[in-house]
């Protein structure tokens, strides 16, 4: 899961169909196993990994600065217009993930997949001249799962892998910074119907790693009528800590 997020090789290989543009665009996600590979939904494997997803995991999300396995977050940003967002005015930032937490554990005989709680520390977000003239930063960000969600999983017939689709709200906490100045907080934002996938395996030493690809098209923020946000992506890996 690792490189560039949500291309159009990485779609191919989850079995998506994406129509994504600038801003505002439709984005579609079906669900599906490219190429029909040997996963059945409904499947109670006898293996170690089944048997640590039973018992519920708490994982650390693993930090950006992470050479092999460290993850990815993208955002569009441009300048609010009455015209709505030109497709020159559009930047695309790459964000730092500083850490957090994921709580996942596998219930009804390792059928469904629940998410209990989920953590990301970013690091600031620093606007370009190209969308405000002034110095802007968005600072103190952490994501949070609006509340628990659940998906059915499909196991590969091996029980050493597993996966499985969902759509998920997140709460963004932050605060602004503008010239150098303090940070003012912001109210949070709630990031709704972020459509991920999840991608479950184990490490060399049988602990389990999780990761979460997921997107969002569409503005999911405003700031003061003069800037907006959106076409949110994500490429996030947890594991247990020196994992």
């Amino acid at each position: 899961m690792r490189g560039y997020m949500w291309d159009r090789s990485r779609a191919a290989q989850l079995g998506i169909t994406m129509a994504c543009g600038v801003l505002g665009t439709a984005c579609m996600m079906a669900e599906g196993v490219a190429d029909g590979e040997g996963a059945s939904a409904g499947a109670n494997p006898d293996s170690e990994l089944a048997s640590a997803l039973g018992e519920g995991t708490a994982l650390t999300v693993s930090g950006s600065e992470d050479a092999h396995h460290g993850s990815l977050i993208q955002v569009e940003a441009a300048p609010k217009r009455e015209d709505r967002l030109a497709h020159q005015s559009l930047h695309s930032l790459d964000l730092e993930v500083l850490g957090g937490y994921l709580d996942a554990r596998a219930v009804d005989d390792q059928e469904v997949v629940e998410v209990d709680d989920l953590t990301i520390d970013i690091g600031d977000i620093d606007l370009p001249t190209e969308v405000i003239s002034a110095d802007v930063s968005f600072t103190g960000i952490q994501a949070r799962l609006a509340h628990p969600t659940a998906a059915p999983l499909e196991w590969d017939e091996s029980g050493a892998s597993a996966e499985a689709s969902a759509s998920l709200d997140l709460v963004v906490d932050w605060g602004v910074s503008v010239d150098g100045g303090d940070m003012h907080p912001l109210a949070p934002v709630e990031v709704e119907s972020l459509d991920i996938i999840l991608e479950i395996s184990a490490n060399d030493d049988g602990h389990p790693v999780v990761e979460l690809a997921g997107f969002r098209d569409g503005v999911f923020y405003e700031w003061a009528g003069l800037v907006e946000l959106g076409g949110l992506s994500l490429d996030v890996r947890a594991g247990h800590k020196g994992a």
